[in-house]
């Protein structure tokens, strides 16, 4: 099942019985706690005082989320101007899916939820079409990987978050990033691999992110 079906079933059920599972959707949702600080960084370096101004934003809104509804709004007005700018599309769409961990009432929660997926999934779609920029689909594929990663699993993401991940690896500027999202990326494998029962891909994967940064590593393997 989609995690667009999911959404409609949970969305209906909860329409149809409030109360009795408020609770069970809040603790659904709740799960979404994103962009740890391994995770933060904005991928990528912008020329245009834009997105520039995005990144930064979002970077901070990471490290205190108290700044999220600011730097929401950075992005809503950055997509406002350029809307067919995929950076701007996937950042604003993984502040929407952090801002379905921080809302109070379920339903807002899982419209925030499935606005930010739609967002990310659309950034991905944009950057893939001619002419293709490495460097783009790079940054894009790693923010949308690194949020998927962290919305909880009856959504379905995990499959998206892998497959960002493998094509982050296979990407010509993947070396000429950070230790710590190089490790980030290693780890996070090792991470679906273990879940795969896949002990062997694990520990290569693992030991391959430690050595690139451990705390990083230990960091994202924690999550498992």
């Amino acid at each position: 099942m989609s995690y667009f079906n999911v959404f409609l079933s949970i969305h209906s059920y909860l329409c149809d019985n409030p109360m009795t599972h408020l609770k069970f959707i809040k603790n659904i949702v709740v799960g979404v706690s994103l962009l740890a600080s391994s995770a933060v960084q904005a991928y990528g370096e912008h020329s245009d005082p834009a997105l520039k101004h995005l990144t930064q934003a979002f970077a901070e809104a990471a490290k205190d989320p108290g700044k999220l509804d600011a730097a929401f709004s950075v992005a809503e007005q950055t997509v406002k101007a350029m809307p067919n700018n995929p950076i701007a599309l996937v950042y604003k769409g993984s502040l929407a899916t952090q801002r379905a961990r921080d809302a109070w009432m379920p339903w807002n929660k899982l419209s925030y939820l499935k606005d930010g997926i739609d967002m990310m999934d659309q950034a991905l779609d944009i950057a893939s079409r001619a002419p293709v920029n490495p460097d783009t689909i790079l940054q894009v594929r790693m923010v949308r990987a690194l949020t998927s990663a962290r919305i909880p699993a009856i959504f379905g993401r995990g499959s998206v978050a892998q497959g960002d991940l493998t094509n982050v690896l296979s990407n010509p500027g993947f070396k000429g990033m950070k230790a710590q999202d190089q490790a980030s990326v290693y780890a996070w494998l090792a991470v679906y691999a273990h879940r795969d029962n896949q002990a062997d891909k694990a520990a290569d994967q693992l030991k391959t992110a430690r050595a690139v940064d451990k705390v990083t590593a230990d960091a994202v393997w924690a999550e498992r």
